[in-house]
């Protein structure tokens, strides 16, 4: 229906006279659509303020570890990485509504600590090769390569998971050397690994 419409059932049974049910009425209530506002561009460990407008009882935005609140229409968002927060509001008739809206963080230039020592023994430490913060550049592209230059390891973007292996099995200790590369920034940065896999 696009409009608030009354019904009515009319029964007729061979020579019998007609009988007619009482009104039933089908309310139309209007939409009462919320609106996340634009996508906005922040840079890396900057926030904004998310805006969202409707009339409704109440706001509730996700994911909500970044925002100062994530009850009201107007909350702070600092995310690290881009995010699309998503915004639910309900109206005074128990309808909901959805939107979202994209921040997108240009991440600064890569200074963080890259690990030169790998020892995969299982202990917990060290057991994977570590470049500090990789998981916030999804444009990250590093290779491994041995003393021969071959290349034995890659992957793009990077997640902090080669453990000294060349498909599937261990490599024997030693040094090895990377590349790594941000595609969005042309920064190249290279470097030796130094490969420990047992104790002396």
């Amino acid at each position: 229906i696009t409009a608030t419409t009354q019904y009515v059932a009319i029964a007729i049974s061979g020579v019998c006279g007609t009988d007619t049910s009482g009104i039933v009425t089908l309310s139309l209530f209007p939409s009462a659509a919320v609106n996340a506002g634009a996508d906005v561009t922040i840079n890396q460990g900057a926030n904004t303020t998310l805006t969202a407008t409707g009339t409704g009882l109440g706001f509730l935005w996700s994911p909500g570890l970044t925002l100062n609140d994530s009850t009201i229409a107007s909350p702070v968002a600092s995310p690290t990485v881009t995010t699309t927060y998503t915004v639910v509001m309900q109206d005074v008739n128990g309808c909901y509504s959805v939107d979202s809206v994209v921040v997108n963080v240009i991440l600064g230039s890569y200074n963080g600590v890259i690990s030169n020592v790998l020892t995969p023994d299982g202990d917990g430490v060290n057991d994977a090769w570590y470049v500090e913060n990789v998981l916030f550049y999804l444009d990250s592209d590093v290779k491994i390569y041995n003393e021969y230059g071959m290349e034995i390891y890659s992957a793009a973007p990077y997640k902090n998971d080669w453990k000294g292996t060349y498909n599937g099995n261990k490599l024997p200790d030693g040094t090895y050397y990377y590349v790594l590369k941000f595609k969005n920034s042309n920064l190249t940065l290279k470097g030796s690994i130094n490969l420990i896999s047992s104790s002396k």
